[in-house]
């Protein structure tokens, strides 16, 4: 089984995920932070009301969630502890959560934007998508490999993600 290549893609796709959008024609919206710094204290906000308990509830991760907001305006999630060297071989699939201000692959654009990435330890199979800030699916790619349905994993996984960082509401 190939792990390495499996997370070199992994790292490839949340940094282009959460890549810079320096130099891209940007027009924020109203409700959207308008300058770095009021990017900066949204971030702080949201971190400041992620609970320590919920995060383990979920048994998710996160390394330096206040570093990443913070540079790459953007925060992940895992299932598996990012700090412990091999910690990710401890779970039968890995599943990386992302949450970025700005989906930084499409020139121009407001939104923010989630990713799911999911990759089997047991074979080279992954799963990646990306949702807007409804929810719904914009992109998706590889092949869905868990018993539990699709749907409903992502839907669960998403609300998760969305009531842990804003408390169900919104976004930035």
């Amino acid at each position: 089984m190939k792990r390495k290549p499996i997370v070199l893609l992994l790292m490839a796709f949340c940094i282009l995920l959460c890549g810079c959008t320096a130099g891209r024609d940007h027009r924020p919206t109203a409700a959207e932070p308008t300058n770095q710094a009021q990017l900066s204290q949204a971030w702080e906000r949201i971190l400041s009301g992620i609970s320590a308990e919920k995060l383990t509830q979920l048994g998710w991760y996160a390394d330096d969630l206040r570093q990443e907001a913070l540079e790459l305006n953007s925060i992940t999630f895992s299932n598996y502890d990012p700090t412990r060297a091999g910690a990710f071989l401890e779970v039968p699939f890995q599943c990386s959560i992302t949450y970025a201000a700005r989906d930084p692959l499409r020139p121009g654009s407001t939104e923010p934007v989630y990713a799911v990435f999911l990759s089997d330890n047991a074979s080279d199979r992954y799963y990646a998508c990306e949702h807007d800030s409804s929810l719904r699916l914009v992109t998706e790619e590889g092949e869905w490999f868990l018993a539990e349905e699709k749907g409903s994993y992502l839907k669960n996984t998403l609300e998760n993600c969305r009531e842990l960082l804003f408390g169900g509401k919104g976004g930035l």
